[in-house]
């Protein structure tokens, strides 16, 4: 039996409960477990006031408004009004403060990544793997490309209204407020110049295996002629194995399901696309390796190109991500780039002005700056013995010894 206890405490009081406890906030969504306490370090803050209530958060932090999720420092209290607790959009004062606070946040278990903090919904830490392989997907749909998207994590409606949140280049947070007669003549436009479809098929979490995938496969085939040419799958952690024993691990467990995952896109010889969760080691890191693979790392060990996706509070606060290709069996790896990210139109993007990293030189020139350092600690201890050695002999020529 659990005992529950409701109490309103500050967010960094989260931190030691989650060592011992089941915690849950509440939000938009009714009550949704918490992940993750993340720090993010020292940042200058800016203060919201709604009704009599006070918020302190960073400049980028998110916030639901009438015009979707805006962050604090692009509140403008004359456009928006941000949701509160009781259902209803109210007016705010913002303003940056000269005020320096330790800034934390929590990652929910909650699709729409929003609880409510002080009686305001904001959004939660997240990463955000769902909004790249959604993107990726659209890219792919406008390449030609047919697109299955099976998702085992966010209902299919959440899938779809990232989709055309994108392609219509509207804000998600406003996508339901256009008009039928709008909408419909958006989506004739891209219905007539794309042939190809966005299949979206949904599972509950835990409870399918490449089996039911490849039954799927099948079905939408023989009934409605569709043969996808890029499979996303939504995602592996929260897949089954069609194997199970009592005595497997989770590492033993993720690995055969990356095992089969692979498998099936040989036999059905279409390139399949997941994601695997990073440890805590990678949260809020600039720098991503494999050692970081959470769980598993027989999943990485399976996979033909791993991408390592990380995202530092300073690269969130300029709309970015970091992207590490980790693992490449057919070509160049240990290379880092860019990436834009657009959270209120679900898009990522080529950042062109950014250089191109070798990762691997990177790791080259650590690794010989610290064989000089080595070279010159050892060089010094030798050139002292030296001066050491003829000092003595000086001063036994002059007779002081």
């Amino acid at each position: 039996m659990t005992d529950w206890i409701e109490k309103e405490v500050p967010i960094k009081e989260v931190k030691q409960l989650l060592k011992n406890n089941i915690v849950e906030v509440n939000s938009p969504d009714g009550w949704v477990a918490v992940k993750q306490y993340v720090e993010k370090g020292k940042k200058q803050s800016w203060k919201l006031k709604i009704d009599d209530k006070e918020i302190l958060s960073s400049s980028k932090h998110l916030f639901e408004t009438n015009s979707g999720w805006v962050s604090t420092n692009k509140l403008d209290n004359k456009k928006h009004k941000i949701l509160c607790q009781d259902g209803k959009f109210k007016s705010f004062d913002v303003k940056l403060t000269d005020q320096i606070i330790n800034v934390v946040d929590i990652a929910v278990d909650n699709n729409n990544h929003r609880y409510y903090t002080n009686g305001v919904s904001s959004h939660n830490t997240n990463l955000g793997k769902s909004l790249i392989m959604t993107s990726i997907g659209v890219e792919c749909l406008l390449q030609n490309k047919n697109v299955l998207y099976v998702t085992c994590e966010m209902a299919e409606e959440k899938i779809a209204e990232r989709v055309m949140a994108n392609m219509f280049d509207v804000d998600i947070g406003v996508l339901n407020t256009i008009p039928r007669d709008k909408f419909m003549d958006k989506f004739e436009v891209f219905d007539k110049k794309i042939p190809e479809q966005f299949y979206v098929k949904e599972y509950a979490p835990r409870s399918i295996s490449v089996n039911h995938i490849r039954v799927l496969l099948k079905e939408l085939e023989a009934k409605r002629k569709f043969v996808p040419d890029i499979i996303f799958i939504d995602y592996l952690g929260i897949m089954m194995s069609t194997i199970s024993r009592k005595s497997d691990n989770t590492y033993v467990e993720l690995k055969r399901i990356s095992e089969e995952v692979r498998a099936l896109a040989v036999e059905f010889g279409v390139p399949i696309v997941s994601a695997i969760q990073s440890n805590r080691a990678a949260i809020g890191s600039a720098e991503i390796d494999l050692k970081n693979v959470a769980d598993s790392i027989g999943s990485a060990a399976t996979a033909d190109i791993i991408v390592g996706v990380t995202q530092s509070e300073e690269l969130r606060e300029q709309g970015k991500y970091a992207w590490v290709f980790l693992k490449n069996r057919y070509g160049i790896n240990k290379q880092k780039i860019l990436i834009n990210v657009n959270y209120n139109k679900m898009r990522i993007s080529e950042d062109l002005d950014a250089p191109v990293v070798n990762m691997a030189e990177v790791e080259e020139n650590k690794t010989q700056a610290q064989k000089q350092h080595k070279l010159n600690a050892a060089a010094g201890i030798v050139n002292k013995v030296l001066n050491k050695d003829d000092e003595d002999k000086f001063k036994s020529l002059i007779g002081l010894e």
